[in-house]
Protein backbone atom coordinates (compact mmCIF):
# COMPACT_ATOMS: atom_id res chain seq x y z
CA UNK A 1 0.00 0.00 0.00
CA UNK A 2 3.10 2.24 0.87
CA UNK A 3 4.22 1.61 -2.74
CA UNK A 4 0.85 2.34 -4.49
CA UNK A 5 -0.09 5.68 -2.80
CA UNK A 6 3.04 8.00 -4.12
CA UNK A 7 2.29 7.16 -7.35
CA UNK A 8 -1.75 7.58 -7.13
CA UNK A 9 -0.72 11.11 -5.90
CA UNK A 10 1.98 11.77 -8.49
CA UNK A 11 -1.08 11.33 -11.13
CA UNK A 12 -3.72 13.29 -10.61
CA UNK A 13 -6.09 12.23 -13.52
CA UNK A 14 -5.65 8.74 -11.83
CA UNK A 15 -6.65 9.31 -8.54
CA UNK A 16 -9.54 12.02 -9.55
CA UNK A 17 -10.47 9.23 -11.72
CA UNK A 18 -10.32 6.35 -8.94
CA UNK A 19 -11.71 8.43 -6.28
CA UNK A 20 -14.93 9.31 -8.29
CA UNK A 21 -15.18 5.48 -9.50
CA UNK A 22 -15.31 4.99 -5.74
CA UNK A 23 -17.02 7.24 -4.47
CA UNK A 24 -19.91 6.23 -6.85
CA UNK A 25 -19.34 2.92 -5.85
CA UNK A 26 -19.92 3.52 -1.95
CA UNK A 27 -22.04 5.55 -1.59
CA UNK A 28 -24.55 4.38 -4.58
CA UNK A 29 -27.59 3.86 -2.16
CA UNK A 30 -27.07 8.06 -1.14
CA UNK A 31 -26.78 8.98 -4.57
CA UNK A 32 -30.07 7.65 -6.09
CA UNK A 33 -32.67 5.70 -4.76
CA UNK A 34 -35.96 6.30 -4.09
CA UNK A 35 -36.05 6.42 -0.53
CA UNK A 36 -34.86 9.53 1.83
CA UNK A 37 -31.37 10.06 3.51
CA UNK A 38 -32.84 11.45 6.39
CA UNK A 39 -36.02 12.40 7.83
CA UNK A 40 -37.13 14.63 10.26
CA UNK A 41 -40.75 12.96 12.03
CA UNK A 42 -42.11 14.44 14.93
CA UNK A 43 -38.15 15.63 16.42
CA UNK A 44 -37.15 12.72 15.68
CA UNK A 45 -33.90 11.55 13.13
CA UNK A 46 -34.60 8.46 10.53
CA UNK A 47 -32.34 7.14 8.11
CA UNK A 48 -34.71 5.22 5.61
CA UNK A 49 -31.87 4.74 3.36
CA UNK A 50 -29.57 2.82 5.30
CA UNK A 51 -32.69 0.47 7.12
CA UNK A 52 -33.57 -0.62 3.50
CA UNK A 53 -37.24 0.20 3.70
CA UNK A 54 -38.78 -0.19 0.38
CA UNK A 55 -42.17 1.00 1.77
CA UNK A 56 -40.96 3.66 3.66
CA UNK A 57 -41.82 6.24 0.36
CA UNK A 58 -45.39 5.39 0.74
CA UNK A 59 -45.74 5.64 4.69
CA UNK A 60 -43.58 9.13 3.98
CA UNK A 61 -45.81 10.65 1.50
CA UNK A 62 -48.90 9.67 4.25
CA UNK A 63 -46.98 11.01 7.13
CA UNK A 64 -46.65 14.45 5.07
CA UNK A 65 -50.55 14.65 4.77
CA UNK A 66 -51.31 14.34 8.20
CA UNK A 67 -48.18 16.83 8.96
CA UNK A 68 -45.90 14.68 11.01
CA UNK A 69 -43.51 15.17 8.67
CA UNK A 70 -40.86 18.14 9.42
CA UNK A 71 -38.35 17.94 6.58
CA UNK A 72 -36.35 15.54 4.61
CA UNK A 73 -33.34 14.98 2.46
CA UNK A 74 -33.53 13.20 -0.27
CA UNK A 75 -30.96 11.66 -3.12
CA UNK A 76 -29.82 13.60 -5.63
CA UNK A 77 -31.13 11.36 -8.09
CA UNK A 78 -34.70 10.20 -6.50
CA UNK A 79 -34.77 6.81 -8.64
CA UNK A 80 -33.77 3.82 -7.52
CA UNK A 81 -32.06 1.56 -10.38
CA UNK A 82 -35.69 -0.68 -10.79
CA UNK A 83 -37.84 2.56 -10.39
CA UNK A 84 -39.91 2.18 -13.83
CA UNK A 85 -41.41 5.33 -15.51
CA UNK A 86 -43.87 4.31 -17.66
CA UNK A 87 -44.80 7.23 -19.08
CA UNK A 88 -41.35 8.19 -19.89
CA UNK A 89 -40.02 4.88 -21.58
CA UNK A 90 -36.91 5.71 -23.63
CA UNK A 91 -37.01 8.89 -23.43
CA UNK A 92 -33.47 10.80 -24.12
CA UNK A 93 -31.59 12.91 -21.59
CA UNK A 94 -32.85 15.62 -19.30
CA UNK A 95 -36.49 14.77 -20.30
CA UNK A 96 -39.18 15.06 -17.73
CA UNK A 97 -40.16 12.88 -14.78
CA UNK A 98 -43.83 11.49 -14.67
CA UNK A 99 -43.64 10.02 -11.18
CA UNK A 100 -46.52 10.80 -9.04
CA UNK A 101 -44.43 13.30 -6.11
CA UNK A 102 -41.29 14.00 -7.98
CA UNK A 103 -42.78 15.64 -11.78
CA UNK A 104 -40.02 18.24 -10.95
CA UNK A 105 -36.95 16.06 -11.51
CA UNK A 106 -35.46 15.14 -14.84
CA UNK A 107 -33.67 11.90 -16.28
CA UNK A 108 -30.61 13.47 -16.49
CA UNK A 109 -29.30 10.92 -18.63
CA UNK A 110 -32.50 9.18 -19.82
CA UNK A 111 -34.61 6.46 -19.57
CA UNK A 112 -34.37 2.24 -20.87
CA UNK A 113 -37.12 0.93 -22.31
CA UNK A 114 -39.23 -0.27 -18.99
CA UNK A 115 -38.74 3.52 -17.79
CA UNK A 116 -35.89 3.01 -15.46
CA UNK A 117 -33.51 5.74 -14.80
CA UNK A 118 -29.94 5.48 -16.59
CA UNK A 119 -28.37 7.41 -14.13
CA UNK A 120 -29.48 5.61 -11.17
CA UNK A 121 -28.06 2.37 -13.39
CA UNK A 122 -25.16 3.67 -13.96
CA UNK A 123 -24.20 5.03 -10.34
CA UNK A 124 -25.57 1.65 -9.02
CA UNK A 125 -23.82 -0.59 -11.69
CA UNK A 126 -20.13 1.14 -10.68
CA UNK A 127 -21.46 -0.65 -6.86
CA UNK A 128 -21.70 -4.51 -8.72
CA UNK A 129 -18.63 -4.11 -10.77
CA UNK A 130 -16.30 -2.58 -8.30
CA UNK A 131 -17.66 -5.05 -5.53
CA UNK A 132 -17.40 -8.15 -7.93
CA UNK A 133 -13.94 -6.97 -9.67
CA UNK A 134 -12.62 -6.76 -6.30
CA UNK A 135 -13.61 -9.87 -4.32
CA UNK A 136 -12.49 -11.82 -7.45
CA UNK A 137 -9.41 -9.97 -7.71
CA UNK A 138 -8.77 -10.18 -3.60
CA UNK A 139 -9.26 -14.19 -3.76
CA UNK A 140 -7.58 -14.75 -7.10
CA UNK A 141 -4.23 -12.41 -5.28
CA UNK A 142 -4.37 -14.97 -2.42
CA UNK A 143 -4.76 -18.22 -3.85
CA UNK A 144 -1.58 -16.97 -6.87
CA UNK A 145 0.59 -15.75 -3.88
CA UNK A 146 0.28 -18.84 -1.69
CA UNK A 147 0.53 -20.99 -4.99
CA UNK A 148 3.43 -19.15 -6.25
CA UNK A 149 5.65 -18.40 -3.56
CA UNK A 150 4.95 -22.61 -3.10
CA UNK A 151 6.24 -23.60 -6.53
CA UNK A 152 9.07 -20.88 -6.57
CA UNK A 153 10.16 -21.79 -3.08
CA UNK A 154 10.24 -25.61 -3.56
CA UNK A 155 11.71 -25.37 -7.53
CA UNK A 156 13.29 -28.79 -8.42
CA UNK A 157 13.09 -29.17 -5.08
CA UNK A 158 10.84 -31.58 -2.99
CA UNK A 159 8.70 -30.84 0.21
CA UNK A 160 9.04 -33.30 2.76
CA UNK A 161 5.68 -33.76 4.95
CA UNK A 162 5.03 -35.86 7.71
CA UNK A 163 2.44 -38.83 7.03
CA UNK A 164 -0.10 -36.89 9.78
CA UNK A 165 0.93 -33.52 8.49
CA UNK A 166 -0.37 -34.87 4.81
CA UNK A 167 -3.49 -35.95 6.59
CA UNK A 168 -4.44 -32.87 8.04
CA UNK A 169 -4.07 -30.61 5.12
CA UNK A 170 -6.21 -32.45 2.90
CA UNK A 171 -8.64 -32.77 5.51
CA UNK A 172 -8.47 -29.05 5.77
CA UNK A 173 -8.66 -28.37 1.95
CA UNK A 174 -12.05 -30.57 2.00
CA UNK A 175 -13.40 -28.62 5.40
CA UNK A 176 -12.82 -25.22 3.90
CA UNK A 177 -14.29 -26.37 0.34
CA UNK A 178 -17.35 -27.35 2.88
CA UNK A 179 -17.91 -24.73 4.64
CA UNK A 180 -17.65 -22.62 1.10
CA UNK A 181 -20.42 -24.35 -0.79
CA UNK A 182 -22.68 -24.22 2.79
CA UNK A 183 -22.25 -20.60 3.13
CA UNK A 184 -22.46 -20.20 -0.69
CA UNK A 185 -25.75 -21.87 -0.56
CA UNK A 186 -26.92 -19.83 2.77
CA UNK A 187 -26.40 -16.65 1.46
CA UNK A 188 -25.98 -15.12 4.84
CA UNK A 189 -22.60 -12.89 6.15
CA UNK A 190 -23.55 -14.17 9.83
CA UNK A 191 -23.94 -17.92 9.48
CA UNK A 192 -20.65 -17.84 7.01
CA UNK A 193 -18.97 -16.11 9.67
CA UNK A 194 -20.12 -18.80 12.21
CA UNK A 195 -18.74 -21.47 9.75
CA UNK A 196 -15.20 -20.41 10.09
CA UNK A 197 -14.75 -21.49 13.92
CA UNK A 198 -14.54 -25.26 13.41
CA UNK A 199 -11.89 -23.97 10.20
CA UNK A 200 -9.82 -21.53 12.43
CA UNK A 201 -10.25 -24.68 15.31
CA UNK A 202 -8.87 -27.21 12.89
CA UNK A 203 -5.98 -24.86 11.86
CA UNK A 204 -4.54 -24.51 15.33
CA UNK A 205 -5.34 -28.04 16.04
CA UNK A 206 -2.99 -28.56 12.39
CA UNK A 207 -0.49 -26.03 13.93
CA UNK A 208 -0.10 -27.90 17.32
CA UNK A 209 0.80 -30.97 15.53
CA UNK A 210 3.28 -30.07 13.33
CA UNK A 211 5.25 -28.31 16.75
CA UNK A 212 4.59 -31.89 18.26
CA UNK A 213 6.09 -33.58 15.35
CA UNK A 214 9.28 -31.65 14.58
CA UNK A 215 10.01 -32.16 18.27
CA UNK A 216 9.29 -35.87 18.45
CA UNK A 217 11.57 -38.45 17.11
CA UNK A 218 8.65 -39.88 14.52
CA UNK A 219 10.47 -39.21 11.58
CA UNK A 220 10.06 -42.21 9.88
CA UNK A 221 6.32 -41.18 8.51
CA UNK A 222 7.09 -39.08 5.29
CA UNK A 223 5.98 -38.60 1.98
CA UNK A 224 7.61 -36.49 -0.51
CA UNK A 225 5.70 -34.04 -2.65
CA UNK A 226 6.61 -32.08 -5.64
CA UNK A 227 4.90 -28.74 -5.31
CA UNK A 228 6.08 -26.70 -8.10
CA UNK A 229 4.98 -29.78 -10.78
CA UNK A 230 1.45 -29.78 -9.12
CA UNK A 231 1.43 -25.53 -9.04
CA UNK A 232 2.41 -25.82 -12.52
CA UNK A 233 -0.07 -28.88 -13.76
CA UNK A 234 -2.91 -27.06 -11.91
CA UNK A 235 -1.74 -23.92 -14.00
CA UNK A 236 -1.89 -24.96 -17.17
CA UNK A 237 -4.85 -27.25 -17.11
CA UNK A 238 -7.03 -23.95 -16.58
CA UNK A 239 -5.30 -21.60 -18.87
CA UNK A 240 -5.43 -24.32 -21.49
CA UNK A 241 -9.12 -24.03 -21.37
CA UNK A 242 -10.76 -20.25 -22.50
CA UNK A 243 -11.76 -18.59 -19.91
CA UNK A 244 -15.10 -16.99 -20.73
CA UNK A 245 -16.04 -20.65 -21.93
CA UNK A 246 -15.80 -22.06 -18.69
CA UNK A 247 -17.74 -18.51 -17.65
CA UNK A 248 -20.55 -19.65 -19.67
CA UNK A 249 -20.59 -23.41 -19.01
CA UNK A 250 -20.74 -22.84 -15.32
CA UNK A 251 -23.18 -19.79 -15.28
CA UNK A 252 -25.29 -21.85 -17.49
CA UNK A 253 -25.26 -24.52 -14.86
CA UNK A 254 -26.06 -22.23 -11.87
CA UNK A 255 -28.48 -19.88 -13.19
CA UNK A 256 -29.31 -17.86 -10.00
CA UNK A 257 -25.90 -16.72 -8.93
CA UNK A 258 -25.51 -14.23 -7.04
CA UNK A 259 -23.03 -11.48 -7.02
CA UNK A 260 -20.70 -13.19 -4.48
CA UNK A 261 -20.83 -16.58 -6.31
CA UNK A 262 -19.85 -15.06 -9.91
CA UNK A 263 -16.66 -12.87 -8.02
CA UNK A 264 -15.80 -16.27 -6.58
CA UNK A 265 -15.93 -18.10 -9.99
CA UNK A 266 -13.87 -15.24 -11.43
CA UNK A 267 -11.27 -15.58 -8.78
CA UNK A 268 -10.75 -18.75 -9.53
CA UNK A 269 -10.24 -18.51 -12.65
CA UNK A 270 -7.93 -15.76 -12.63
CA UNK A 271 -5.43 -16.35 -10.27
CA UNK A 272 -3.29 -18.65 -12.55
CA UNK A 273 -1.51 -15.46 -13.80
CA UNK A 274 -0.80 -13.91 -10.84
CA UNK A 275 1.01 -17.38 -9.52
CA UNK A 276 3.26 -17.86 -12.45
CA UNK A 277 4.74 -13.90 -12.10
CA UNK A 278 4.72 -14.74 -8.26
CA UNK A 279 6.49 -18.11 -8.98
CA UNK A 280 9.39 -16.49 -11.22
CA UNK A 281 10.07 -14.15 -8.85
CA UNK A 282 10.85 -16.24 -5.86
CA UNK A 283 12.71 -18.34 -8.10
CA UNK A 284 15.07 -15.18 -8.28
CA UNK A 285 14.89 -14.32 -4.69
CA UNK A 286 15.55 -18.03 -3.72
CA UNK A 287 18.98 -18.03 -4.92
CA UNK A 288 20.06 -15.05 -3.09
CA UNK A 289 22.87 -15.20 -0.32
CA UNK A 290 20.45 -14.52 2.65
CA UNK A 291 18.07 -16.64 1.60
CA UNK A 292 20.59 -19.42 2.32
CA UNK A 293 21.64 -18.32 5.52
CA UNK A 294 18.21 -18.39 6.92
CA UNK A 295 18.11 -22.17 6.12
CA UNK A 296 20.86 -22.83 7.26
CA UNK A 297 20.27 -21.27 10.60
CA UNK A 298 17.21 -23.92 10.68
CA UNK A 299 14.65 -21.69 10.22
CA UNK A 300 11.47 -22.78 9.05
CA UNK A 301 10.32 -23.20 4.73
CA UNK A 302 7.47 -21.73 5.64
CA UNK A 303 8.89 -18.69 8.09
CA UNK A 304 11.23 -17.79 5.12
CA UNK A 305 8.61 -17.89 2.37
CA UNK A 306 6.72 -15.62 4.24
CA UNK A 307 9.04 -13.10 6.19
CA UNK A 308 11.90 -13.29 4.08
CA UNK A 309 10.80 -14.28 -0.13
CA UNK A 310 7.38 -13.04 -0.41
CA UNK A 311 7.51 -9.13 0.87
CA UNK A 312 10.47 -9.12 -1.67
CA UNK A 313 8.67 -10.93 -4.52
CA UNK A 314 5.50 -9.65 -4.56
CA UNK A 315 5.67 -6.78 -6.04
CA UNK A 316 5.78 -8.61 -9.57
CA UNK A 317 2.29 -10.14 -8.51
CA UNK A 318 1.41 -6.55 -7.72
CA UNK A 319 1.58 -5.10 -10.77
CA UNK A 320 -0.66 -7.63 -12.53
CA UNK A 321 -3.93 -6.79 -10.00
CA UNK A 322 -4.92 -3.40 -11.92
CA UNK A 323 -4.97 -5.71 -14.62
CA UNK A 324 -7.28 -7.69 -13.04
CA UNK A 325 -9.80 -5.68 -11.66
CA UNK A 326 -10.05 -4.05 -15.02
CA UNK A 327 -10.61 -7.56 -16.58
CA UNK A 328 -13.29 -8.60 -13.96
CA UNK A 329 -14.99 -5.09 -14.67
CA UNK A 330 -15.31 -6.66 -18.23
CA UNK A 331 -16.01 -10.00 -17.51
CA UNK A 332 -18.73 -9.02 -15.54
CA UNK A 333 -20.68 -6.75 -18.31
CA UNK A 334 -19.82 -8.77 -20.61
CA UNK A 335 -21.91 -11.70 -18.89
CA UNK A 336 -24.61 -9.17 -17.38
CA UNK A 337 -24.21 -7.70 -21.85
CA UNK A 338 -25.10 -11.68 -23.31
CA UNK A 339 -27.62 -11.77 -20.66
CA UNK A 340 -25.68 -14.68 -18.42
CA UNK A 341 -25.84 -13.04 -15.25
CA UNK A 342 -28.14 -12.52 -12.60
CA UNK A 343 -31.43 -10.36 -13.90
CA UNK A 344 -31.41 -9.14 -11.05
CA UNK A 345 -28.37 -7.33 -10.48
CA UNK A 346 -27.97 -4.09 -11.61
CA UNK A 347 -25.16 -3.50 -14.60
CA UNK A 348 -23.49 -1.33 -17.36
CA UNK A 349 -23.46 -4.46 -19.27
CA UNK A 350 -27.80 -5.32 -19.15
CA UNK A 351 -27.93 -0.71 -20.42
CA UNK A 352 -25.50 -1.79 -22.87
CA UNK A 353 -27.19 -4.93 -24.18
CA UNK A 354 -30.91 -2.47 -24.42
CA UNK A 355 -28.90 -0.36 -27.00
CA UNK A 356 -27.75 -2.76 -28.61
CA UNK A 357 -31.57 -4.33 -29.93
CA UNK A 358 -31.99 -0.59 -30.51
CA UNK A 359 -29.41 1.64 -32.14
CA UNK A 360 -31.39 4.96 -31.87
CA UNK A 361 -31.43 4.95 -28.50
CA UNK A 362 -28.26 6.23 -27.87
CA UNK A 363 -27.91 7.68 -24.87
CA UNK A 364 -28.14 3.59 -23.55
CA UNK A 365 -24.65 2.75 -25.01
CA UNK A 366 -22.66 6.26 -24.65
CA UNK A 367 -23.09 6.99 -20.63
CA UNK A 368 -22.59 3.06 -19.48
CA UNK A 369 -19.93 2.75 -22.07
CA UNK A 370 -18.22 5.96 -21.09
CA UNK A 371 -18.89 4.79 -17.46
CA UNK A 372 -17.49 0.95 -17.93
CA UNK A 373 -14.23 2.10 -20.69
CA UNK A 374 -13.71 5.04 -17.44
CA UNK A 375 -13.27 1.84 -14.93
CA UNK A 376 -11.06 -0.17 -16.91
CA UNK A 377 -8.43 2.50 -17.95
CA UNK A 378 -8.57 3.70 -14.33
CA UNK A 379 -6.97 0.01 -13.38
CA UNK A 380 -4.98 -0.08 -16.11
CA UNK A 381 -3.28 3.06 -15.73
CA UNK A 382 -2.28 2.04 -12.12
CA UNK A 383 -0.75 -1.23 -13.21
CA UNK A 384 1.00 1.08 -16.16
CA UNK A 385 2.31 3.07 -13.07
CA UNK A 386 3.12 0.21 -10.74
CA UNK A 387 5.60 -1.74 -13.49
CA UNK A 388 7.23 1.29 -14.63
CA UNK A 389 7.65 2.86 -11.36
CA UNK A 390 11.75 1.93 -9.70
CA UNK A 391 11.33 -1.13 -7.38
CA UNK A 392 12.40 -1.29 -3.80
CA UNK A 393 13.78 -3.66 -1.99
CA UNK A 394 12.87 -4.81 1.25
Amino acid sequence: MKSVLPILTRSKTLLTAGLVLLFLALFAPFLAGNQPILVNLNGALHFPVLKGDTDYTMRVAALAQNKDLQWMVKPPVPFSPHDMDLQRVAVPPFSKAAIPGIENTRHWLGTDELGRDVLAQVIHGSRTSLMIALIAVALAVMIGILLGALGGYWHNRNLQLHFLTFFFWVVLVVLVAHVAWVAWQIQSWMTSALLLIPVLTFIYLLRRVNQWLLKSRVKNWSIMLTPDAWVLWVVHLITALPAYFILIALLAVWRDVSAVGLSVILGLLMWPDIARLMRASVISVRNEAYIDATSALGISPWRVVLRHIAPNAWRSALTTIGFAVGAAIVAESFLSFIGIASANTVSWGTLLASSRANPEWWWLSVFPGLALISAVLVFYRLSGLLISSPEKKA
